[in-house]
C-alpha cells in the first residue's frame, strides 16, 4: 500500500479502494473494516515516515539551524516578568501577510521574501512529495505556536517548518 499513499488522511476513498483492489487480485478475503483501518493508518504512518527522512536528508545543517533560529521567542528577564507581554517569533512575523498594497508593505515583503530565501531551501525539497502533503505540513506548522512546534522531534520540526517557510516563500513572491 505504501506506493498508494498520496495524503495523510487514512480514510482517503482512492487508499481503500487500493487496498481493495490489491486483496482481490491475490484473491485474499478483505479483512474487517476495523482491521483494514489499522492497516491503512499503519501505511500512511509509515509512508510518512518515509517522506520525513526523504525531506529531512535533503536539509543542509545550516538551513535546519536557521529553522530553529525561527521558532526562538526567548527575551530577556525583564520582559518576561510583564505578564501580558506578547513574545513573537521571526517565524510569526513572515507567517502574516502583506496586508493593504503600499511603499512600506513592499518593502517588508521584500526583507520578508529575502529572509525566507536565506533560509536556503533549495528546488528539489520536495521533489517526489505529494503537493498535498507538502500542503498538509504547512498548514499544521501555521496553526502550531512556536512551543508547539518545538517538542517536535528535530525531524518533524524540520519538515514542518521547511514545509511552511517553502509555501511562504511562493505565495509572497506571487504577491
Amino acid at each position: 500500500l505504501l506506493p498508494q499513499v498520496l495524503e495523510l488522511n487514512p480514510d482517503a476513498e482512492a487508499l481503500k479502494q487500493a487496498a481493495h483492489t490489491f486483496l482481490r487480485s491475490q484473491h485474499i478475503v478483505l479483512p474487517t473494516s476495523d482491521r483494514l483501518r489499522r492497516c491503512l493508518r499503519a501505511a500512511v504512518s509509515e509512508r510518512e515516515k518515509q517522506w520525513i527522512t526523504l525531506i529531512t536528508s535533503r536539509l543542509l545543517a545550516s538551513t535546519t539551524r536557521a529553522l530553529d533560529e525561527l521558532i526562538i521567542t526567548d527575551t530577556d528577564e525583564e520582559a518576561l516578568q510583564q505578564p501580558f507581554l506578547i513574545v513573537r517569533s521571526t517565524l510569526a512575523d513572515l507567517k502574516e501577510g502583506a496586508g493593504a498594497v503600499n511603499v512600506n508593505t513592499v518593502l517588508e515583503e521584500l526583507e520578508k521574501l529575502g529572509q525566507l530565501r536565506a533560509l536556503g531551501l533549495s528546488g528539489h525539497l520536495f521533489q517526489n512529495i505529494p503537493p498535498k502533503v507538502v500542503a498538509q505540513y504547512q498548514r499544521r506548522a501555521a496553526t502550531e505556536p512556536p512551543r508547539e512546534l518545538r517538542r517536535h522531534p528535530d525531524r518533524v520540526r524540520h519538515t514542518l517548518l521547511a514545509a511552511l517557510c517553502w509555501q511562504r516563500q511562493i505565495e509572497v513572491t506571487d504577491d
